[in-house]
């Protein structure tokens, strides 16, 4: 995971917490993970993360396998309870301004097996009704209030979080093959990503798919962040051997 809160200050996660300082050097490596061979660790057994999102290095979440939630605070890491012992897939947090303060929502799942909807506040976390969602989710994006997005088996959608229960397109509809990633710019530029490669894009009124201009393969595009005019997904390729894959996206 990566989670970039400006040039000089990113976070990546690999079950434990690293940071670059703009240095040219990674800094001294966060060991927060429950993994076994930790001599200190944050999270419990076997637990660890590789999703971040945060307002500021004194404000940073951190999730990932067997239920792992951290906070960092500008100086250290806690460990928050999730009361699951799922995998936590992806975390978002926006400003709700009916609120005016952050609303932090993830997604948990363990490949069909599970799936949990986590509102985290604070130190605090609590599952949220979840019907109509697959039991495969592994992305999460939203502007509360307006548009509330979870990709897996399917492109689940709300308009409001108190709705009853998630829409999902028909398959074929918008996607043909499960989603990996969702983020946008606001409810009318929404991008998805997925297996064979499959990106799409929302403008507000209609879908549209890039299958015409990315040549469909056997690999995923998962993983994705959107800014202004930039879209970026990151994946595989899988041929005789796996392949890294980036998909750079400029709208002109």
């Amino acid at each position: 995971g990566v989670f970039a809160l400006s040039q000089n200050s990113i976070w990546f996660g690999d079950g434990n917490a690293f940071y670059w300082d703009g240095q040219n050097a990674i800094a001294t490596p966060y060991w927060i993970s429950g993994y076994p061979g930790n001599p200190t660790p944050v999270l419990g057994p076997n637990q660890g993360v590789n999703r971040f999102w945060g307002t500021s290095n004194a404000n940073l979440y951190g999730v990932g396998v067997n239920g792992g939630i951290a906070h960092y605070n500008g100086s250290r890491w806690s460990r928050i309870e999730s009361g699951t012992e799922l995998n936590v897939r992806d975390i978002w947090g926006a400003i709700d301004n009916k609120l005016g303060k952050e609303k932090i929502l993830a997604i948990a799942c363990n490949d069909g097996v599970n799936k949990k909807l986590l509102c985290i506040q604070g130190t605090t976390v609590t599952s949220l009704p979840d019907s109509g969602l697959s039991n495969f989710v592994y992305s999460i994006w939203f502007i509360p209030n307006r548009k509330y997005y979870v990709v897996g088996a399917g492109i689940h959608y709300k308009h409001f979080l108190d709705d009853s229960v998630w829409n999902r397109y028909p398959p074929g509809i918008v996607t043909s093959y499960e989603s990996a990633g969702v983020s946008g710019n606001n409810i009318n530029d929404v991008f998805v990503t997925g297996s064979f490669l499959e990106i799409v894009h929302y403008n507000g009124v209609r879908w549209h798919n890039y299958n015409d201009v990315i040549p469909w393969g056997n690999g995923v595009a998962g993983n994705i962040a959107v800014q202004g005019n930039l879209m970026i997904t990151v994946g595989y390729l899988s041929q005789d051997v796996l392949n890294a894959l980036v998909i750079v996206g400029k709208r002109q």
